[in-house]
């Protein structure tokens, strides 16, 4: 792996003529309840992709982004926030440039969820002029590789073990409180955004952070509906985000050349 930064521009040049794959990794400043710090999904980024450049693959990798879309978590004070716009266009214009020096694939290895949707529209656009491009969330394959990874929501276990592994002394489980939603009168919302009466259908509805919780820390049934939501911060142990970090990265190690064998022709308007 190539770590951009780190290249002059001459060893670019030469690096961007072996790669066909740019991975792009994207955190978040933002409210992670009340043991976690605000910058957990941008140290995620940062201890995840550590492991990733020592791998010997021909993929440029980019510096992680720290600020993403998390306007909704900003009723938390020291949440930063992009606006969904300006996530897809940072994305689109660093994706523009790479395509300028050759590559033809991008995988975005995201570490917060609210960027998965400005991303994913990125990913559209260039599936569009003739490029492949991808977007993934490192504790959904966590959790499917390992259902002992699995997470169980928004500043739970998982995220504490990787920030007590990458930055010690900033976690303080003692102040971890498992979340308990707020509820609607005999409506509930056992899960984020989805809303039930008499446990049936559910309603899908768009909410701030707040509206849910008091802590910022939610239940998320949805990301692994297998794991143990009965527990939160009760097992944790920085030493399991070791070779959690080294299966996820063996995945994507193992994906990439595959990924690499796809090809999309631009699709042509036919319309003025």
């Amino acid at each position: 792996m190539y770590q951009l930064e780190n290249l002059t521009w001459a060893e670019a040049k030469e690096a961007f003529t072996k790669c066909k794959t740019a991975i792009i990794p994207w955190g978040s400043i933002e409210q992670h309840g009340l043991q976690l710090p605000l910058g957990t999904d941008w140290f995620a980024s940062e201890f995840m992709i550590k492991d990733l450049l020592t791998r010997d693959y021909p993929a440029m990798v980019t510096p992680p982004m720290p600020v993403g879309f998390a306007d909704y978590h900003s009723d938390f004070p020291g949440t930063l926030s992009f606006s969904y716009d300006t996530v897809k266009q940072m994305a689109t214009e660093i994706c523009s440039k790479l395509v300028s020096y050759g590559i033809t694939h991008f995988l975005f290895y995201n570490c917060h969820g609210g960027n998965a949707a400005p991303l994913g529209r990125v990913c559209y656009d260039l599936r569009k002029k003739g490029f492949v491009a991808g977007v993934f969330m490192w504790y959904e394959l966590a959790g499917k590789i390992n259902k002992e990874w699995a997470a169980l929501g928004h500043a739970d276990g998982s995220e504490s073990e990787v920030v007590m592994a990458h930055k010690p002394g900033l976690v303080d489980l003692a102040k971890a409180k498992r979340p308990v939603h707020n509820d609607f009168g005999v409506l509930t919302m056992p899960d984020v955004g989805i809303l039930l009466y008499q446990d049936m259908l559910p309603i899908h509805m768009t909410i701030r952070v707040q509206d849910f919780t008091p802590s910022g820390a939610m239940l998320e049934p949805h990301l692994h509906p297998g794991a143990d939501h009965g527990q939160w911060v009760e097992e944790v142990d920085p030493a399991k985000a070791i070779p959690m970090r080294k299966a996820v990265n063996d995945y994507i190690l193992g994906f990439l050349p595959e990924f690499e064998k796809i090809h999309f022709e631009p699709i042509v308007s036919k319309f003025p």
